[in-house]
């Protein structure tokens, strides 16, 4: 893992203080900045900041995406079937599947293995608190689905009925005389 930088260094209100400067002057202006920053004591490169910049740029144009995509799902689809949640827990296994891969490829540079089975530790949690979630929610699928089903008027009985001593209508083509019985 590399060193933290001078801006993750900083207090939590002088970044949150910077949060909201980058975002009100749409993530430009990193030279004033980095000259207010120093007036006030913190040592930080107009790089150091572009490069923070850009991550909580990234982090929050995720978080738009998100909930752009959430707004979109709600509008588009009744969720009587619970497919929100389930798509929601499809990503969540996703990402921490996605996680463990890194950490399976981190292999030789975490030479710790303390560390290591730390962070393993915390994806196996992470995992088994989804995959319990998932499985609650099919049970909630499956006694939902019982219940419609319980609650469902049974099928009308069918009922066929003939005419004695009214000929069928012939099929078309068929000879004269065919739909007589």
């Amino acid at each position: 893992m590399g060193r933290r930088s001078n801006v993750q260094k900083m207090p939590k209100a002088v970044r949150d203080w910077l949060d909201a400067a980058l975002i009100e002057g749409n993530f430009s202006g990193y030279v004033l900045l980095a000259d207010e920053l120093r007036a006030r004591g913190y040592e930080v490169s107009k790089s150091g900041l572009q490069r923070y910049g850009s991550t909580l740029e990234q982090h929050l144009a995720t978080v738009r995406d998100t909930a752009l995509s959430m707004q979109m799902l709600d509008r588009s689809m009744a969720d009587d079937e619970d497919r929100k949640s389930a798509g929601l827990m499809t990503l969540i296994q996703a990402e921490i599947f996605k996680s463990l891969l890194a950490v399976k490829d981190l292999g030789a540079a975490v030479s710790d293995p303390v560390k290591r089975a730390t962070v393993l530790s915390l994806i196996g949690k992470n995992a088994a608190a989804t995959v319990r979630a998932s499985i609650e929610a099919k049970r909630h699928q499956q006694a939902r689905t019982a219940a419609e089903d319980a609650a469902a008027p049974p099928p009308a009985p069918t009922v066929e009925v003939r005419f004695v001593g009214v000929p069928e209508k012939p099929a078309p083509g068929a000879p004269e005389g065919a739909g007589e019985a």
